[in-house]
């Protein structure tokens, strides 16, 4: 199988199980492979782009260069004097972004494993961002939960979706019992 197929059946996969679009995976991919070429590079500060075709899974990776004139570069990983960017592209004038491919097979096993966890953490977010915006939502409507823990300060209880409520004791009513496990409503505000 090619390297373009399994990154379709990943990205297929992974949208399945976070339960997100495509395009927030594709996107949490692409991030994470920025991240894995700057290591991969030793250059946090270098310009990276990645762009992962959405149809056929290839990924298009280049770094790119400023170019300026010959005796005044400032940022060696960001800029590119005229007389070795003229190398790349006999064409290339002072303000000219100078594209280099960068070969996706290059990042080898760090690298891997910097992205995984960088799609991890991104995809993770993007989770708790729709989840958020789904209760944004009901904000003054009547929502449904399962105590989960009651303290003297606060009620903590389970709702839809895999979110997490909070009812401060200056919610509730007074003297008003929870007893773990037992269903509840309350109101968001």
């Amino acid at each position: 199988m090619s390297r373009e197929k399994e990154i379709k059946l990943i990205i297929d996969a992974l949208s399945h199980e976070k339960e997100l679009p495509k395009d927030i995976v594709f996107e949490a991919l692409e991030e994470a492979l920025i991240a894995a070429y700057q290591k991969h590079v030793n250059d946090y500060q270098a310009q990276l782009e990645v762009e992962i075709d959405r149809k056929t899974g290839k990924i298009h990776a280049a770094r790119l260069w400023d170019v300026v004139e010959n005796d005044m570069v400032h940022e060696p990983s960001l800029e590119l004097p005229l007389d070795k960017a003229q190398l790349f592209d006999v064409e290339s004038y002072v303000g000219k972004k100078i594209r280099e491919h960068i070969d996706s097979a290059d990042l080898g096993r760090i690298g891997a494993q910097l992205a995984k966890q960088a799609v991890y953490n991104r995809l993770k977010l993007a989770k708790k961002e729709l989840l958020a915006q789904g209760y944004r939502e009901k904000i003054g409507q009547l929502v449904s939960g399962t105590v989960k823990k009651a303290t003297r300060e606060l009620v903590i209880l389970d709702l839809p979706n895999g979110a997490e409520g909070l009812l401060p004791r200056r919610e509730m009513i007074p003297r008003e019992a929870f007893r773990t496990n037992v269903g509840c409503i309350v109101t968001g505000k």
